[in-house]
């Protein structure tokens, strides 16, 4: 990974068998990540290697706050190791086509005129609850958005209908190896504001917001419900951003949690003053984060820090691709492992579906039915 983006000068320093188990961690994840049916005592080793890595960087510290700040990373980062690897093991071995995706990084289409016409009549009668919330002042993202109730449920129905008459849960299934549908949908209301700027917002970078996301096993997509320009927010993203950024599969990890360090449950988090999506806004926290021995650093939203006229800045801006589009325009991507960003609301606003992709169990959508029903009475 270019070393340059994070501020390695006050980062503890491991010993040579610390750093050959932060190796051997990367070898064995990279080993499971590829090849399916690698058995269970892999996993446990894999285990053992991360709980000894950070028993090694815990008697590094020197004060009671850093070691609070390093168990919440460890078990953050150990939650997650457990959900990568269930997420492995779960992988059906039978799928063994190349899917669209392994190769383009992303899929793109237009739903039918028919699934624009259903979906229309029932999101159009949601949309004024959350303009009036716009009028009232309220501006936080569960004020501006929907992601549960009968109405989202029927739309969930049509976009399952509409991605699998396209093929598209075909290729996401062979993709990750095991039959996925749409579980989650978000309907989502963005307006201008400046929460991706710098607190100096000449400062800000030109790859603000750029991120990586948390979970391996659900791919994403951006469906567009009003037109969008360069000055709405339109949804990019980096194919090829691991000829840039190009973290360890440890570093990766830790790098997917590291925004839940120090928030309000945290022993700590009377220390720090977060800002948003901007893990690093915190000039305390940073200074935290800087101790984070080199071999283990990263941060997976770490669009807000690069060095605004950098060389990594211009490199990762030259391979951006900015997606306009329509009604109905929607994006596929695996936001694990493609670099994205959207939502940047310069002028006017911007309505979209965000939708996530989970495994299919059986008797899903009786569950979900038979759930609403229940609720009801």
């Amino acid at each position: 990974m270019d070393n340059n983006i994070f501020n390695n000068s006050q980062s503890l320093k491991l010993n040579d068998k610390s750093k050959s188990l932060v190796n051997q961690f990367n070898y064995n994840y990279n080993l499971i990540k590829e090849q399916i049916g690698k058995g269970d005592n892999l996993h446990s080793e894999l285990s053992k290697i991360y709980d000894q890595i950070f028993s090694n960087v815990l008697n590094l510290s020197n004060s009671l706050e850093q070691t609070v700040f390093f168990n919440e990373l460890k078990d953050y980062g150990k939650n997650l190791l457990n959900e990568d690897l269930h997420h492995f093991k779960t992988r059906d071995k039978f799928f063994k086509e190349t899917s669209k995706l392994d190769d383009e990084k992303y899929l793109k289409g237009r739903i039918s005129f028919l699934g624009r016409l259903l979906l229309k009549l029932i999101f159009l009668s949601i949309t004024p609850k959350l303009r009036n919330n716009v009028k009232k002042g309220k501006y936080k993202r569960e004020d501006l958005s929907v992601n549960s109730g009968i109405r989202i449920f029927l739309m969930t129905l049509i976009l399952n209908l509409e991605f699998r008459n396209k093929g598209i849960l075909k290729e996401l299934s062979i993709y990750k190896k095991k039959r996925l549908i749409v579980s989650g949908l978000s309907l989502e209301l963005s307006i201008p504001s400046n929460w991706w700027e710098d607190k100096d917002a000449i400062k800000t970078p030109r790859t603000s917001y750029m991120h990586f996301d948390e979970s391996i096993s659900n791919p994403k997509s951006i469906m567009y419900l009003s037109k969008v320009n360069k000055n709405n927010g339109p949804f990019s993203m980096l194919v090829d951003s691991k000829n840039i950024i190009n973290p360890s599969p440890i570093q990766f990890l830790l790098g997917r949690v590291i925004g839940k360090v120090g928030r309000e449950k945290s022993k700590i988090s009377h220390l720090f003053n977060h800002k948003y999506h901007q893990t690093l806004g915190c000039n305390v926290f940073r200074s935290y984060f800087d101790k984070i021995p080199a071999e283990l650093k990263f941060n997976s939203h770490f669009g807000f820090d690069i060095e605004k006229n950098s060389k990594i800045e211009s490199k990762l801006i030259k391979n951006e691709k900015v997606l306009y589009g329509d009604f109905g325009d929607f994006f596929i991507f695996d936001g694990s492992e493609t670099l994205h960003r959207g939502g940047l609301i310069k002028q006017g606003d911007r309505l979209v579906f965000q939708i996530i992709f989970g495994e299919y169990k059986r008797n899903y959508i009786l569950k979900k039915i038979i759930n609403k029903i229940s609720k009801k009475n």
